[in-house]
């Protein structure tokens, strides 16, 4: 058979004929492998780092391996031939104290597949039956193979301090390479609160957003991100599956108060004045391979990426498709209730059950939702006809999809998108102040990746409006046209329109904000207490405001006005065409508004982000007024 061997520290490995194992006590197994993970403890088996652990050469590699039987001894009774299975990596004895308590992988006679015994870069493979994890019918050992090391290293860390990852807690992943992007899914599964990966490759941190990532940021400046991220708490537990000298120091520089720094990676040296940890009460903790049979079986449903070498060329890559996502369990989310109607102090911060998405729908993890006005006036006594509380605000939304229900081709896991809610319409029962929402593909366009969240959520409703209102005026050849509120969201975008349209604009501005409509291209910008009676009298009004009765002197007899709420009637002699408008769903136009901000042509602005529970805050802002910009909840 062949084998790829190692027979000198960093050395390449050299592939050479061997004699196939036999079969010598009744208890064992012989097994024809299909795969072989190749694992960062395998480069540093290369690099003669693995000698403590008792490994010599020359030495055949590879303890992460899947295959199906081959042969069996007289007294296995477990498997048969042609049964699919994976090898798990400690060989035990059963016997010693550390086996009887289910601790394989500190059996007093530990022996190690890949390390002190020939491994999986091979064609066959001989163990005994205490090695062998039978695989549930279906499961190919070539999709699972890292998951005998990489997914029950993962699982025995995880496992152990997922009693920390509580409700409002912040867990932080460090690296989502082989062994970490199955963390992140254990994380996930088995604990609660925020998630945030780092991980310097941009392909990594796009599949930690897909596997359920909370944030994936780059680990250049991840301390003070982290710190922004938690809201100045630091990470209650830190994860740290990559184990350098910088990992390490970024670890314990982000770790809050009484939080958990546990290693998984290895190969740095940890260097910390033991004040520091007694004086914030934190602790360190080191995970080894995990146990035995039942955390290999319960994970082999967890998705793997990558990282496999099929024995039938033990030096190519793996070519297999990536296992698709098992089907997504039941999560729990934060969202914004209004809890009664009132001032901003009724917004309360709750748990809620992760919606799916039914047919045609799409679920999208939030991480921008705009504060509207009509945000204020749905939770405020008297205002338009609402749902009975409690119930969640917000139409604008950006983030990604996380799943796509049926029938649903256009968006798949990980995609960027942008999209309104049709918030009335669904009277409530679905808003954007939440960690996830399920909504229909209709209501979403493609994010462009010159557009960021923030700044995307800033566009539908308001960029819509503005469209839709500049429509109903119908103006013809460009003409004199006064826009009201034209700092404000829906304005500015008027004033854009119209002055890419060819009309001339005339903007009326909150005092102190007046740059912003001419830096947009308004021809003339006036304070918003201007007597309106004392200008020349304009064909056309979008009051965006709205003001009503003092934009009625700026406009000539026969002239029109739009507004965004049902104004008062005009005196019939002057006959004055008036519209007012609650905004409908027109896919194409949002999409042309956002492809045009994210190429510069539609401006935004932002006054400033405030996390997702502090949604009281935001709407005491917008109701104070005086802001330069849009006020964004970041979920």
């Amino acid at each position: 058979m062949k084998a790829a061997v190692l027979h000198d520290y960093n050395q390449p490995l050299e592939l050479e004929d061997r004699p196939q194992p036999e079969i010598t006590s009744p208890n064992q197994v012989r097994v024809k492998i299909e795969a072989a993970g190749v694992c960062s403890t395998d480069l540093h088996a290369i690099e003669g780092l693995m000698g403590p652990a008792g490994m010599d050469v020359p030495r055949v590699l590879g303890h992460e391996n899947g295959g199906r039987v081959d042969a069996v001894g007289d007294l296995v009774t477990s498997v048969k031939v042609g049964d699919p299975v994976l090898i798990y990596p400690p060989h035990s004895c059963g016997v010693c104290v550390n086996c009887r308590r289910g601790r394989d992988m500190h059996c007093e006679h530990h022996q190690f597949t890949g390390l002190t015994l020939d491994g999986g870069f091979t064609e066959y493979l001989v163990v005994g039956e205490r090695e062998i994890v039978p695989l549930p019918p279906g499961v190919d050992p070539v999709e699972v193979a890292p998951h005998s090391d990489a997914g029950i290293t993962a699982y025995h860390a995880v496992k152990k301090v997922a009693h920390l990852m509580l409700p409002g807690s912040t867990t932080v992943v460090l690296g989502a390479g082989g062994v970490g992007h199955i963390g992140l899914q254990l994380a996930r599964e088995l604990g609660s609160g925020t998630v945030i990966v780092v991980d310097p490759h941009p392909d990594r941190r796009k599949l930690a957003e897909q596997l359920g990532a909370d944030w994936a940021v780059d680990s250049e400046g991840v301390e003070d991100a982290v710190w922004e991220l938690s809201q100045g708490h630091g990470a209650d537990l830190v994860l740290d599956f990559v184990g350098t000298d910088q990992t390490h120091a970024d670890g314990l520089a982000m770790l809050g108060l009484q939080g958990t720094y546990s290693m998984i990676g290895f190969g740095g040296t940890i260097t910390i004045p033991s004040v520091a940890l007694v004086s914030q009460e934190q602790c360190l903790v080191a995970n080894l391979v995990g146990s035995w049979r039942r955390p290999i079986r319960s994970r082999t449903s967890t998705r793997c990426s990558g990282g496999c070498a099929r024995a039938t060329s033990p030096a190519a890559p793996c070519s297999s498709p990536t296992p698709t996502a098992p089907p997504r369990q039941a999560r729990w989310m934060r969202v914004v209730e209004v809890t009664e109607l009132g001032g901003p102090e009724v917004l309360k911060v709750a748990e809620r059950p992760e919606p799916e998405p039914g047919p045609g729908q799409v679920g999208v993890r939030v991480r921008a939702a705009n504060v509207n006005p009509t945000d204020l006036g749905a939770r405020a006594p008297g205002g338009r006809a609402v749902p009975d509380p409690p119930f969640v605000l917000g139409w604008d939304l950006a983030g990604e999809v996380a799943v796509a229900g049926e029938g649903v081709g256009e968006f798949a896991p990980g995609d960027r998108v942008v999209g309104m809610i049709q918030w009335y319409e669904q009277k409530g029962t679905v808003g954007a102040y939440a960690e996830s929402v399920a909504v229909d593909a209709e209501w979403l366009v493609p994010l462009p990746d010159g557009l960021s969240f923030v700044d995307g959520c800033t566009v539908p409703l308001n960029a819509v409006t503005a469209h839709e209102g500049l429509g109903l005026l119908d103006l013809p050849e460009p003409t004199t046209l006064l826009v009201t509120g034209a700092s404000g969201a829906v304005g500015g975008f008027a004033v854009q329109l119209a002055v890419a349209a060819g009309h001339h604009v005339i903007a009326l501005a909150g005092r102190g904000d007046e740059e912003w409509p001419r830096e947009l291209g308004a021809a003339e910008v006036l304070p918003r207490d201007t007597d309106l009676g004392s200008i020349e009298r304009v064909p056309a009004v979008f009051d965006a405001v709205p003001l009503h009765e003092p934009v009625f002197a700026a406009v000539q007899d026969g002239g029109a006005i739009v507004s965004t709420r049902r104004p008062p009637e005009a005196d019939p002699e002057r006959r004055i065409r008036q519209e007012s408008f609650l905004i409908h769903p027109d896919r194409e136009a949002l999409r042309e508004q956002v492809e045009a901000a994210a190429v510069g042509d539609l401006r935004t602005r932002v006054d400033r982000v405030l996390p997702l529970d502090e949604a009281a805050e935001a709407h005491r802002l917008v109701e104070a007024g005086g802001l330069h910009g849009k006020v964004v909840l970041a979920a």
